[in-house]
């Protein structure tokens, strides 16, 4: 039995940028028509952003588990995280235990967040805060 592998079997569909707004919701790239008709293509999104400024930028990515198109906004929910505390000075990141994090990101650049304390279940902070979003898809 001879059996031939092709490398393209085995290589994973990659990630494709199709939109970035900024903390205004304004297209700083792509199109949002993309974006929305991948979704309802059923194709796999994420999302990249980053909280801060500056000099010291953290930036953070996450694959979006729940999709809401309204009034042609795109809403991604991420899964909760277990928060993290994040130190330039140590060159480290470290969990925030008990600390649990999630966020709905928006191409109209209002990013609702919300932290709760997983022993409780007391929710700490919600908010919105507004970010630049890049919104991937993958192929």
């Amino acid at each position: 039995i001879i059996i031939t592998c092709s490398s393209q079997a085995f290589s994973q569909r990659q990630w494709k940028s199709v939109f970035k707004n900024n903390a205004e919701g304004e297209v700083i790239k792509g199109d949002l028509n993309d974006l929305i008709g991948a979704i309802r293509e059923g194709k796999d999104v994420k999302v990249l952003w980053n909280m801060g400024g500056g000099e010291q930028v953290v930036e953070h990515s996450a694959e979006i588990q729940f999709l809401t198109l309204m009034d042609g906004v795109v809403y991604g929910q991420i899964h909760p995280i277990i928060g993290q505390k994040p130190s330039f000075s140590k060159q480290q990141i470290t969990f925030h235990e008990n600390l649990q994090w999630s966020m709905i990101a928006a191409t109209n650049g209002k990013n609702d967040t919300i932290f709760r304390d997983i022993n409780s279940g007391v929710i700490l902070d919600h908010n919105i805060y507004r970010w630049s979003t890049e919104w991937f898809i993958r192929d």
